[in-house]
């Protein structure tokens, strides 16, 4: 199994589009954003082990 790091402005960028991306509040503690990568019908998703 391998653990990505997922970059905060790409939270970010996620959460224009869509708004059900959790982003956290940058004024507050600054946590990373950990992911699985899961291969499933032929598309890959990144699951989140972490959460903002």
């Amino acid at each position: 199994m391998k653990l990505y790091e997922i970059d905060r402005d790409y939270m970010d960028y996620l959460h224009k589009i869509d708004s059900k991306v959790l982003t956290h509040n940058v004024d507050k503690h600054q946590r990373k954003f950990i992911a699985i990568k899961v291969k499933l019908n032929g598309y890959q998703y990144f699951v989140p082990l972490s959460s903002p």
